[in-house]
């Protein structure tokens, strides 16, 4: 019998491996100038004249004539886009016309306590989800799978503004476990005041999580190399996480990136209700006092940092399961 060579065989898995990588840097790529031209158009498309809003009707010519210097609305679209994609390349994102300081040091101030946010509802997301998914999966007609799945509609169903007020209410002042309002410092001393916030966020992302990965567990568990597990023996830790949680992870990977992404969403009314000095805070005032180069900014870099997300996820997904990139 004739042995094919090692690097034969090697060479077109590496190329099928890489192949799948590059459609997915490629496709973010798109995404993320598309996400660009959309923060460039917000203030070219939005009704009316963006420098008369700011300035009122009784502004005089040369006050116009600056403020459009200021916004970079001289001269045509074209000319606006390079200019544009010249300061992005050079890291500038323009001027608060509110706060009269660049865009990028208002939005380096305010991304830490969104980011801090984010980190922790994800690791409460996480770590109630997966337990809840198992036990689902393994016990799928049981009474706690059917109050969980009564629980989760409830849940789903329920506005983050309401339940971040009733939690307020409980919590912080019935109870008196929790702040009331405001952030001091970071993590790990910052945890008591980002812990409810993170719960009632995790209360609408812990259901969608868990019912995904339930599912994939489910279709896992029809698997030969599950059978061959249980025959061998293997129980505990080992089973739950090689045999049932690793192989079924890859389409919950990409629901995660989707939900770090609706966390940009989440956090303009957590941060609001919770007063909460972070992105959503900030574009919420810039709205408010139509600061457009403020509003394009955070949109340009929410939208980026939601596509990076996205792109790392899909990456590890193809690693952990080659058949999704096929």
């Amino acid at each position: 019998m004739t042995q094919v060579p090692a690097e034969r065989v090697a060479g077109p898995l590496r190329s099928a491996t890489r192949s799948p990588i590059l459609r997915i840097l490629g496709r973010s790529f798109l995404v993320a100038v598309a996400v660009m031209l959309v923060a460039f158009s917000l203030m070219r498309l939005s009704p009316g004249d963006p420098v008369v809003v700011l300035l009122g009707d009784q502004a005089t010519e040369e006050n116009i004539a600056h403020m459009r210097e200021q916004l970079g609305l001289n001269g045509s679209y074209p000319e606006q886009l390079i200019t544009y994609v010249s300061g992005l390349v050079k890291g500038d994102m323009g001027e608060s016309v509110v706060f009269g300081v660049p865009v990028t040091t208002l939005i380096a101030q305010a991304m830490p306590v969104t980011l801090q946010l984010m980190l922790v509802s994800i690791l409460l997301t996480v770590f109630a989800a997966v337990p809840i998914a198992v036990y689902v999966a393994l016990h799928p007609h049981g009474r706690i799978a059917s109050l969980f799945l009564i629980g989760s509609s409830f849940s789903v169903s329920m506005p983050n503004f309401f339940v971040g007020l009733l939690a307020l209410l409980v919590a912080a002042v019935w109870l008196k476990i929790a702040p009331v309002a405001g952030i001091v410092g970071n993590l790990p001393e910052a945890i008591q005041y980002l812990w409810l916030p993170s719960l009632v966020i995790c209360l609408a992302l812990v259901p969608i999580l868990a019912r995904v990965l339930a599912a994939s567990i489910t279709n896992t568990l029809r698997e030969e190399f599950v059978e061959v597990a249980i025959v061998r023996g293997v129980r505990g830790r080992t089973f739950a996480w090689r045999y049932l949680i690793r192989p079924s992870i890859a389409p919950t990977l990409s629901l995660l990136s989707y939900i770090i992404g609706s966390l940009f969403a989440s956090a303009v009314v957590i941060e609001l209700v919770f007063n909460l000095p972070g992105t959503g805070t900030l574009l919420v005032g810039a709205v408010a006092g139509r600061d457009y180069p403020l509003v394009q900014g955070i949109v340009l870099f929410s939208g980026v940092f939601v596509v990076l997300v996205g792109t790392i996820a899909d990456i590890v997904t193809v690693r952990i399961d080659p058949r999704v990139g096929r």
